[in-house]
């Protein structure tokens, strides 16, 4: 519980621009993780690898190291038992983010394409407008030239305006 309360103040250091103290909870948040999470009380209670690894990849995203972020947002692949799909989508939708910022189209289509089909198979709404949100928003116009993404926007009927 520790570990996450400090990722989450990570997160808010770092919206505020306050970069060094967001850097500070974030090792501190990485630091404080137990080596054997199972056997620590919060774990049941959403506090888990695969929690760490998505607040922990926002907090990078929000202080701009696209390359840690990634990393982070890699960690929970450490695990052997099931990420939870709800986090698992918050996660890939955050790599979606990450994929733009490294101008990495093809990761973006990957990431884009999985957020959609999995937003959809779980019923959850509000992932699936997340990754609409991006690809309206964020994902460079240029891409809309891609055979690929084209493909995929047609499918789920993602549209935007130019």
């Amino acid at each position: 519980m520790q570990s996450q309360a400090y990722l989450s103040s990570a997160q808010v250091f770092a919206r505020h621009k306050r970069t060094k103290e967001a850097e500070l909870y974030t090792r501190m948040g990485l630091d404080a993780f137990p080596a054997t999470p199972e056997g620590d009380p919060g774990y049941a209670l959403d506090v888990n690898i695969y929690t760490l690894s998505r607040d922990a990849g926002h907090a990078q995203l929000e202080m701009g190291h696209v390359a840690e972020a990634y990393s982070a947002l890699e960690l929970y692949t450490s695990s052997m038992q099931l990420i939870p799909e709800r986090v698992r989508m918050e996660i890939v939708n955050a790599q979606t983010k990450v994929a733009i910022l490294e101008n990495d189209r093809d990761r973006y289509a990957f990431f884009l394409k999985d957020s959609l089909t999995s937003s959809l198979a779980a019923g959850s709404k509000k992932r699936f407008d997340e990754a609409c949100t991006t690809f309206k928003e964020e994902m460079p116009a240029s891409w809309l030239h891609n055979r690929e993404i084209q493909d995929i926007a047609e499918q789920y009927w993602l549209q935007r305006a130019n």
